[in-house]
């Protein structure tokens, strides 16, 4: 079974269309074998349900036709999502110990991101690349309060620098 969502709409879209060929195949199918019925018995009382066998024909030709012409949006839309699908059967993750947990993430490489360690409420700082000094309010995990010209403004703790004056 296909994983990414791009894999699932192709074959989707694949299934469609052989599902609407097969039918095509099977209307042309039905239409033969009431020819040939025709043809063995010189019925006349067949030509009604030929008739409406040729309009089913017609009708599953135009179908597939309609199919192979239409654009990849509109095939898109016309394909529709049942609730049953593997992921959904999945068991959801749920952490026991979160103690335990806390102190894994705490260790692990992958959490351990860069950390202004410099930044303190009240430090003079400036945005990097630019000389335009702010002053820390409070800090939080990824970003700070700063005081700009007397409006408060949030920021990344990562893209601020030390304010230097540079005569």
């Amino acid at each position: 079974m296909s994983k990414t969502k791009k894999h699932v709409l192709h074959n989707a879209k694949k299934k469609i269309s052989s599902e609407l060929i097969s039918n095509y195949e099977k209307s042309i199918d039905e239409l033969d074998k009431l020819i040939a019925k025709h043809d063995e018995n010189n019925n006349n009382d067949l030509l009604e349900t030929i008739a409406d066998a040729r309009t089913k024909v017609e009708a599953t030709y135009q179908k597939v036709s309609d199919w192979q012409q239409k654009p990849r949006t509109k095939k898109k839309k016309a394909i529709t999502w049942s609730s049953e699908y593997e992921a959904s059967e999945r068991p959801q993750r749920r952490v026991v110990r979160t103690e335990a947990y806390g102190d894994f993430k705490a260790t692990s490489a992958a959490s351990n991101r860069p950390v202004a360690t410099w930044l303190e409420e009240g430090a003079l700082v400036c945005k990097r690349g630019r000389q335009h000094a702010m002053i820390v309010l409070s800090i939080q995990r990824g970003s700070s309060q700063l005081l700009n010209e007397g409006t408060i403004e949030w920021h990344r703790n990562l893209s601020l620098r030390p304010f230097r004056i540079e005569e």
